[in-house]
């Protein structure tokens, strides 16, 4: 049995705007002993969430920026960037986080070689709706096609029609494996993983078929006439 030891509240609110609310949802690396941290931030009073850092030693902050390291900068994620995920590959690392505008909620990711400076890759995520998905799986004899044609309904009942596919949680294998990234993502209701060469995979037209089993919606994907890759 694995034993757990409470070690408190490593990290609170500030005084700083755009944390002024709450801070949560970490994500952590450690390099040289040192952990890097970076975590959602949310200001008051409009709930905009940011992306924060500092760094601990010894569960201790031993740093923290005073500003965030990336916010909303677009329409896309005009109402917050979200619950970041860090992983080092190939001497690259790569923060996953969540962008929402209000409605959608999709994820994007950044790069950095130093973890101070972070570039903006973008969204990832298709923009698929909802009610699209439900046709895609209209003719599926799997669990899949039950899941999100309910799922639609409620969504649309919840907050009306031409919602995206939610897709949170994202994050890259810290290796790759038959020399592909694998990720793994959570598009509501289900989880998905997905093999792929690089990151442009989203650019292009694609099919989906699905399966289903305990533990999580599986899918193979094809791509027409570009080649393919694999769902899982």
């Amino acid at each position: 049995m694995i034993k757990i030891k409470s070690e408190g509240i490593i990290l609170e609110s500030s005084e700083n705007e755009f944390e002024n609310q709450a801070v949560l949802n970490p994500a952590t690396i450690e390099v040289g002993g040192i952990t890097h941290m970076f975590y959602r931030a949310v200001r008051r009073p409009d709930m905009v969430s940011s992306i924060g850092y500092c760094r601990l030693k010894g569960n201790k902050v031993i740093a923290r920026s005073d500003k965030p390291i990336l916010f909303p900068e677009h329409d896309y994620e005009k109402m917050g960037v979200e619950d970041p995920r860090i992983v080092f590959l190939d001497g690259v690392y790569y923060l996953f986080y969540t962008v929402y505008d209000g409605k959608n909620a999709l994820f994007a990711y950044a790069t950095s070689t130093d973890l101070a400076h972070f570039i903006k890759q973008g969204v990832i995520s298709p923009r698929v709706t909802y009610r699209e998905a439900a046709h895609l799986f209209a003719h599926s004899k799997t669990k899949v096609r039950e899941k999100y044609f309910i799922f639609d309904s409620y969504i649309r009942d919840r907050q009306g029609g031409g919602i995206l596919l939610w897709e949170k949680d994202a994050f890259i294998f810290p290796r790759k494996m038959n020399g592909q990234f694998v990720l793994i993502h959570r598009v509501l209701p289900g989880i998905q993983i997905i093999a792929f060469n690089d990151f442009k995979f989203h650019t292009a037209g694609w099919l989906w078929t699905w399966r289903w089993t305990w533990w999580s919606s599986m899918r193979d994907g094809r791509r027409s006439n570009r080649g393919s890759r694999r769902w899982y």
